[in-house]
């Protein structure tokens, strides 16, 4: 298969890094005006304050290969959680992060979940619910029906926490094409798409 044939998740590159910030930012401006409480506008506001800085710009131009922001802008402002393309507070912080990586070559500004789950699925080439449980909980253990997966990194937070983080990192996977997997199928296994910013994921945290 041609590289021009595989699905890519790449920004046309005919907007500008400028636009796509500006876009953005007013992408936020429309969620936080639709805010549902105090602590969404805070955590949104902050958020956006991100974009709002001169670094941000370059942040895209050096990541708009492998995210596609006009969608990430067209998705923020979305406000129903019923919608399928709707993006909660913590997905988006996620892709910011991502980005924010990416941009400074440095794996170490991706959220920690995130992290040791694609640490482990770059091992693993394939993930279960429970074994990204496992990556993110000492409570998680494999029960004696479960696919046993050996983890290589963890770290250790409430079943509570991993369970939301485990889940918000599927949705920023999703978003970044960089995973397969079904908004709202929670159990779904995970593995990688092939794509340029999937094969990019797995060069760069096979390094």
């Amino acid at each position: 298969m041609s590289k021009t044939s595989k699905t890519t998740s790449k920004t046309t590159t005919t907007t500008s890094a400028q636009d796509l910030q500006t876009a953005i930012i007013a992408a936020f401006q429309v969620r936080i005006d639709n805010a549902e409480n105090e602590n969404q506008r805070d955590y949104l506001t902050k958020e956006k304050r991100f974009f709002e800085d001169k670094n941000a710009e370059i942040t895209i131009e050096k990541s708009m290969q492998y995210i596609d922001f006009a969608r990430f802008a067209n998705q923020i402002k979305i406000t129903e959680k019923k919608n399928r393309d709707y993006l909660a507070q913590y997905v988006i912080n996620k892709i910011r992060r991502f980005a924010y990586a990416i941009a400074n070559n440095a794996k170490s500004f991706i959220d920690g979940y995130s992290n040791s789950i694609l640490h482990n699925l770059n091992e693993l080439q394939n993930m279960t619910m429970k074994s990204r449980l496992v990556s993110l909980s000492k409570s998680a253990v494999y029960l004696e029906t479960e696919k046993i997966q050996e983890i290589k990194r963890k770290i250790n937070v409430s079943l509570n926490t991993a369970d939301t983080q485990a889940s918000s990192s599927k949705q920023a996977f999703i978003f970044l094409n960089i995973t397969n997997g079904q908004k709202g199928k929670r159990d779904d296994d995970i593995e990688f798409k092939d794509n340029d910013t999937a094969n990019f994921v797995k060069a760069w945290f096979a390094q």
